[in-house]
């Protein structure tokens, strides 16, 4: 639940100290690395090839239109709008590697 303060807490600090070049770019690795890691397995819900490709194009539909919506809110100077969305996409980035990263670790 702690996790839904992060927007709240960082906001300041970083859209205020961090350059937007350096956003930008972390927010684009995010992206990247939700695109390369889509659909993340379960250790319990292994997934067949057709549901993967499935998921895998869900992912790619959802985020392009989240990053769309970022983009419009980013030019439309709706900083705190913007960030909500920018954390929340590198958020899942973060959970998406620890997933993979668990999933490797416990089936070996």
């Amino acid at each position: 639940m702690a996790i839904l303060f992060i927007p709240v807490y960082t906001y300041e600090p970083v859209m205020k100290n961090v350059p937007n070049a350096v956003i930008l770019l972390i927010g684009v690795l995010a992206v990247v690395i939700i695109i390369v890691l889509a659909p993340v397995e379960s250790i319990n819900k292994p997934l067949d090839e057709e549901e993967r490709k499935y998921y895998a194009r869900v992912t790619h539909c959802i985020t392009a239109l989240q990053v769309c919506v970022l983009i419009i809110l980013f030019c439309l100077d709706l900083q705190d709008y913007f960030y909500a969305g920018y954390v929340s996409i590198v958020l899942i980035a973060v959970f998406m590697v620890m997933g993979k990263i668990a999933v490797k670790r416990y089936v070996q």
